[in-house]
């Protein structure tokens, strides 16, 4: 289990009226995204992250991945996308039993 591990969790944009993208409103919360966890605080103190997470794209949706592709940009992290909507237990396995996590800092997109 990874010791000292900052996880956080955040919803997908907004979906457009169709298609598998995201609404403008989506679209510019990925944007507002990549500036906020660029500069995010946990208890005053600056959190640099190290691992992005996001649902598999599938043909209902790549929202997860569209909302945090602009921060994957902005810090040249890769986006980890091997797990499918819905599979939390495994990314919740991946995680608890991945020692390369200890002292990391990871978003999801979910």
């Amino acid at each position: 289990m990874p010791k000292n591990t900052n996880i956080l969790m955040i919803r997908h944009g907004e979906k457009p009226k169709s298609g598998t993208g995201l609404a403008v409103a989506g679209q510019e919360r990925a944007q507002a995204y990549s500036i906020y966890f660029q500069n995010y605080l946990l208890n005053s103190s600056p959190v640099k992250l190290n691992y992005l997470f996001a649902a598999a794209n599938s043909n209902a949706s790549h929202r997860p991945v569209l909302t945090i592709t602009p921060l994957s940009t902005a810090t040249g992290l890769k986006i980890n996308q091997k797990h499918k909507d819905k599979d939390y237990q495994k990314v919740a396995t991946d995680i608890l039993t991945n020692s390369k996590y200890d002292g990391g800092s990871i978003l999801i997109s979910a």
